[in-house]
C-alpha cells in the first residue's frame, strides 16, 4: 500500500475544501439564493469627529457633558453600520437574465423646484423607497448640487454600467410622468401605478416612470427609514464643521459666570425670510409667532430642566429681539444649510417652525421630543388644501401653538 506523507495529504485536503466552498458560493449566486434585502456599508470618519472615536448609544445620559454627547452622536453616525438599499448585482445570473429579457424597470424624478435642501430630500427619498417597493431601480436623470453634500452616492443615468445605460436610454423615449399635485397628501394609489406586477394595464410595459411633485409625506418612505437615514448621512467635512461650531458656542456659554450646567441640548429652527413675502403669505404660509416660541421654550424648560437652547435661523435680527432676555438661548452664526441641518439633528430635542428644512432636521435626529407649529398652514388657504397633517408630520411629534 502506498502511504502519502501528511504534508501532501494536508495540502490536498485544503485544496479540496477551498474548491467545495467556492463551488457552493458560485452555485448560490447562480441560482439567486440570496434573499438579502439590505447590505451594510460602514464608513470611517476623519478630521475633528474621527479623532475622538467615541460612539455611545446612551445619547440622553444625565451625567455627561453635552459637548461629549454631540461628538459621540456624530461619531456614531459616521462609523455605524446602517442598512442601505441593495444594489443590483451585475454579475449574477438573475441580473444577466433581466438584461437579456429587458425586464429591468426604472423610477426617476424630475427634481424640479428642488433648490431647497428639504424639498430635494423629500423627492429623492420617495423615489428611492417607492422604487424599491415597486421593484424599480431608482435612477436620477442628471446630477444635482445637493447630492454632493451627502456621503453616499446617488444613482445617476450617465454613470450607470453600460448594459443598464443602454436600457435606460431606450426607456427614456417611452417614459411616463406621474404628477402628484398635493405636496403634503399621501397618494395611496401611487405604488400600484408604478409596480409592473400590479393589475394596472400600463405598468408592465412602462420601463421608465418619472415622478413629478414635492411628495412631502413620511408615508412614502416609512418602510425604508434606516436606508433613507443612511442615504442622507452628510459628509465628514460637514459633520466636522457642525461639531466645531456647536462646541465653540457651547464652551463659551459654559464658561460664562451665569450659566448652569445643563443636561439637555435643545435646537430651535426659526424660518422667516422668504415666507414673509406677500405671495407666500397669500398662498397660506405663516411663520412661527413670538408667542409660539415662548410657549415651546416654556414646555421644554419645564420638561428638560436645566437645558440650553441653540437657534438656527435666517432672521437673526428678529431672533435677537425675541430671545433677548433668555440667558440659556444661544444664537448660532449663519452657516451653509447642510451644516445648519446637521447641528439641529445633533440636538437632544427640537422646536420646529415651518418648512421642510426643519422637518428633515428632526427626522434625521435622535430627538425624543419634537414640537412643531400648530397654526401652519393658514386654515382655509390654498396651501392648507395641499397638506394633511397626519401625512406630513411624524405621528410622535407634538403640535404646539
Amino acid at each position: 500500500m502506498h502511504h502519502v506523507r501528511w504534508p501532501t495529504a494536508f495540502f490536498r485536503s485544503t485544496i479540496g475544501f477551498v474548491i467545495v466552498v467556492c463551488s457552493i458560493f458560485i452555485l448560490s449566486i447562480t441560482l439567486g439564493l440570496s434573499k438579502t434585502e439590505w447590505e451594510f456599508q460602514p464608513f470611517k470618519a476623519s478630521g475633528f469627529v474621527a479623532k475622538h472615536k467615541v460612539c455611545r448609544k446612551d445619547f440622553h445620559g444625565q451625567n455627561e457633558w453635552i459637548i461629549e454627547r454631540v461628538i459621540a452622536r456624530a461619531t456614531c453616525r459616521l462609523s455605524s453600520k446602517r442598512p442601505t438599499i441593495r444594489k443590483l448585482d451585475l454579475g449574477s445570473a438573475r441580473a444577466s437574465e433581466a438584461f437579456r429579457n429587458k425586464e429591468l424597470y426604472f423610477l426617476s424624478h424630475e427634481l424640479e423646484n428642488a433648490n431647497g435642501l428639504g424639498n430635494f430630500m423629500f423627492m429623492t427619498a420617495t423615489t428611492i423607497c417607492m422604487g424599491r417597493a415597486a421593484k424599480r431601480k431608482a435612477v436620477f436623470m442628471k446630477p444635482h448640487p445637493h447630492m454632493e453634500t451627502f456621503h453616499n452616492h446617488f444613482q445617476i443615468a450617465g454613470l450607470l454600467p453600460h448594459n443598464e445605460s443602454q436600457l435606460f436610454d431606450q426607456a427614456m423615449s417611452r417614459r411616463t410622468t406621474f404628477h402628484v399635485p398635493n405636496a403634503g397628501v399621501f397618494d395611496y394609489t401611487l405604488r400600484a401605478k408604478l409596480d409592473p406586477r400590479s393589475p394596472e394595464p400600463y405598468s408592465k410595459d412602462l420601463k421608465l416612470a418619472v415622478l413629478r411633485g414635492y411628495l412631502q409625506s413620511w408615508k412614502y418612505f416609512q418602510t425604508c427609514e434606516p436606508a433613507i437615514k443612511h442615504q442622507f448621512t452628510f459628509t465628514e467635512r460637514i459633520y466636522d464643521q457642525a461639531v466645531l461650531a456647536l462646541s465653540s458656542k457651547l464652551e463659551s456659554y459654559f464658561n460664562s459666570p451665569s450659566s448652569q450646567r445643563p443636561t439637555s441640548l435643545i435646537g430651535i429652527h426659526v424660518r422667516r425670510g422668504d415666507i414673509l413675502q406677500p405671495g407666500h403669505r397669500n398662498y397660506g404660509h405663516r411663520p412661527g409667532s413670538k408667542q409660539y416660541f415662548e410657549h415651546a421654550l416654556d414646555i421644554m424648560n419645564r420638561t428638560h430642566h436645566p437645558a440650553v437652547f441653540i437657534v438656527i435661523t435666517n432672521d437673526l435680527p428678529w431672533c435677537r429681539k425675541v430671545f433677548a432676555n433668555m440667558s440659556n438661548v444661544i444664537l448660532m452664526d449663519p452657516a451653509p444649510p447642510p451644516v445648519d441641518m446637521t447641528m439641529l439633528s445633533l440636538c437632544d430635542h427640537l422646536i420646529l417652525s415651518v418648512g421642510t428644512f426643519g422637518w428633515w432636521s428632526a427626522y434625521l435626529s435622535d430627538s425624543r421630543d419634537v414640537l412643531y407649529y400648530k397654526d401652519w398652514p393658514r386654515p382655509l388657504s390654498r396651501l392648507a388644501s395641499e397638506y394633511n397633517s397626519n401625512d406630513y408630520f411624524m405621528p410622535h411629534w407634538t403640535a404646539a401653538d
